[in-house]
């Protein structure tokens, strides 16, 4: 979502309505908000990682009424992978091929509303009740998992829920929820009533709060091994909150980088060694 000052014009469309409408029906325009802020973009589908996932052996989970897609690559131990919002499962084309050469097996899902799977609208709850989900599907506990940006974060959240992976890697994963909310009603200028009300439906919806979302509180109760790997200069998710995880998680390993941003470090070779490393020292 566009976030300048100005904004594009759908931007000062939906500022201009927001503050036309939410004064005199809030609640009206608290679920409007609700629906733009769950419904994830669409983005153009990249010829290259069409390809990778015609390698992989397809098959869907039926979870929570939602339709998953899911890949399936080698059949060594398994590492699940988990996408970011508005990403999908063959971004990881890049590290799956590292951990078949190594003798793993890898398993991808686009989360609801993504890529092939079904659903109108996501969240980090509902990204971590399908990693769940495929994980029940397939019936043996993974010897990792991986999730970058909201994906590293619904991992995190599913390790608290009982999901039973080895081994955990966040790439570039946000630590607060509200940071999240915080962007959305600047962007949009809500009204304090209508955010207000769309946090509650959100948290009625979901069956959370903001508060147990918060994922250095989630971290401190966590025993699993996990290495975090986050840029000094990501612009989408503060480096900060990725140190505050590491503090929290006992145990953790914080992989700083310099340059490669919020995207680029998904596809850097010394961040797909370490990786690859981190989950083979788990054996």
């Amino acid at each position: 979502m566009e976030s300048s000052p100005g904004g594009s014009p759908a931007i000062r469309a939906l500022r201009s309505a927001f503050r036309t409408v939410g004064p005199i029906a809030p609640r009206t325009a608290a679920r409007v908000a609700e629906r733009i802020f769950c419904r994830p973009p669409r983005p153009t589908v990249r010829p290259q990682e069409e390809a990778y996932l015609a390698t992989g052996e397809r098959f869907t989970v039926r979870a929570n009424g939602i339709e998953l897609a899911c890949w399936r690559w080698g059949t060594g131990p398994l590492v699940m992978l988990t996408h970011g919002w508005g990403s999908r499962a063959g971004r990881w084309s890049s590290l799956i091929p590292l951990l078949l050469e190594s003798g793993l097996s890898a398993v991808a899902f686009d989360a609801p509303a993504h890529g092939r799977s079904s659903g109108n609208t996501a969240s980090m709850p509902e990204f971590a009740r399908a990693l769940l989900a495929v994980r029940a599907h397939l019936g043996a506990a993974p010897r990792a998992a991986v999730g970058h940006s909201l994906g590293g974060a619904a991992t995190a959240l599913a390790l608290s829920m009982g999901f039973d992976a080895g081994r955990a890697v966040l790439i570039a994963a946000p630590s607060n929820a509200r940071e999240f909310t915080d962007r959305f009603a600047e962007t949009l200028a809500l009204p304090v009533a209508v955010r207000s009300r769309m946090e509650q439906n959100l948290e009625a919806r979901l069956q959370f709060t903001f508060a147990g979302l918060h994922i250095p509180t989630l971290a401190a109760g966590l025993r699993t091994p996990a290495l975090l790997v986050h840029d000094t200069g990501d612009r989408d998710v503060p480096f900060s909150g990725a140190e505050a995880v590491a503090a929290a998680w006992p145990g953790a390993r914080l992989m700083a980088t310099t340059g490669l941003g919020h995207r680029k470090v998904l596809h850097d070779p010394a961040v797909l060694r370490e990786t690859r490393d981190f989950i083979l020292a788990g054996a």
